[in-house]
């Protein structure tokens, strides 16, 4: 959701994005081997690594942030249900 709202030029169809190992988009759609219940075990580890790919170039960013509240999680994960 704020890859689509940071209000940068970016083509969906180069975007990849990844928790971990896994996939989770590319090409402008849900990644074709999305498995959501391996991705749900990933996000219970402590430490979660996000990967954003707009394959627009070969600069990097990282990134360190902590443990988000539970009631920021639920607000977050609204928009979903």
């Amino acid at each position: 959701m704020g890859i689509g709202k940071s209000g940068e030029n970016i083509d969906k169809h180069k975007l990849i994005v990844k928790l971990g190992e896994f996939t989770l988009a590319e090409k402008g759609k849900v990644f074709e081997n999305y498995d959501e219940e391996k991705v749900k075990e990933y996000m219970k580890w402590d430490s979660i690594l996000i990967e954003v790919n707009l394959n627009l170039g070969s600069d990097t960013f990282e990134c360190y942030t902590c443990d988000f509240t539970h009631d920021y999680i639920d607000i977050n994960a609204d928009y979903r249900n």
